[in-house]
């Protein structure tokens, strides 16, 4: 299933990106890279409550995208990693996840500085990776990948540095639905971001 969801995925890209070039304004490629910024994560068991919040520590986020440009609307494919520390007395481990989304942004038109808001939607694979609970090896340890609906929204600005390259600074919260994991506790990863990257028309 989750092979089958992110080839079908993929393909809408390569149709979108492939098929509509002859329609827009321009094209072009982006990439950035920041930081995940730190928060809690709320292990849920799956036939009851909270079982235990562990603080998430900063993290790196990178992000690679294709896009059209149709006037003030940009459309993009977009393949990200995402990956942040667990180290606690209750729990140790690492959040990792993929994903692949379809984002729009509104750009205001301005002078020099370009303001804009994205959102986007897609699917997303999620691991805890060597997590355990209580330091103990027997309490849980999961290598299990769940994929699942993912989302994103968001602001930034671009400071065009050529006719063609533009310098991205975005801050951006992504979300998955509630995932289970190993069929014994639940979580619904989500985090915000800070992103620095460049945009090149092609």
């Amino acid at each position: 299933m989750k092979k089958t969801l992110s080839l079908l995925f993929a393909a809408v890209i390569a149709v979108v990106l492939l098929a509509a070039p002859a329609y827009a304004d321009d094209t072009y490629i982006s990439g950035n890279a920041g930081m995940v910024l730190s928060r809690n994560a709320d292990i849920n068991q799956v036939n009851g409550g909270t079982l235990l919040t562990l603080p998430l520590s900063e993290g790196m986020n990178v992000v690679g995208a294709a896009g059209l440009v149709f006037d003030n609307i940009r459309i993009e494919g977009e393949f990200g990693y995402q990956k942040s520390g667990i180290n606690d007395q209750l729990g140790k481990g690492h959040e990792r996840m993929l994903s692949l989304l379809v984002n729009g942004y509104y750009d205001f038109t301005t002078e020099g500085i370009q303001p804009y808001v994205t959102a986007g939607a897609g699917a997303a694979q999620a691991r805890l990776s060597r997590f355990l609970i209580g330091g103990s090896p027997d309490a849980f340890i999961s290598n299990d990948s769940v994929t699942g609906f993912a989302y994103q929204f968001g602001a930034g600005v671009s400071f065009p540095i050529s006719e063609t390259i533009l310098i991205d600074l975005r801050f951006r919260h992504f979300a998955m639905s509630e995932i289970t994991e190993a069929n014994l506790v639940k979580y619904s990863p989500s985090n915000n971001s800070v992103l620095l990257g460049l945009r090149i028309g092609i």
